[in-house]
């Protein structure tokens, strides 16, 4: 059993994977947007890191998908 983890602020992550560090990362700047105040500062920052780790992982699914494109058929 692989014991790998990524310590962030105290939390031990099972994983050592860039691409599911960027879905964590993900995860909590969206909650980070979605639960502070609609102003500068905070919301939009929160907001664009967002966005750019979901294109991070839009772009890394698309590639799986053309690497397993025959497996899948």
């Amino acid at each position: 059993m692989p014991t790998d983890t990524t310590s962030i602020g105290g939390f031990e992550i099972p994983s050592t994977d860039p691409t599911f560090l960027i879905g964590v990362a993900a995860v909590v700047s969206g909650a980070v947007a979605m639960l502070s105040t609609k102003a500068a500062g905070r919301h939009p920052t929160a907001g664009t890191f967002y966005f750019w780790c979901l294109a991070a992982l839009a772009v890394t699914a698309t590639a799986l998908a053309i690497v397993r494109w025959a497996e899948g058929l």
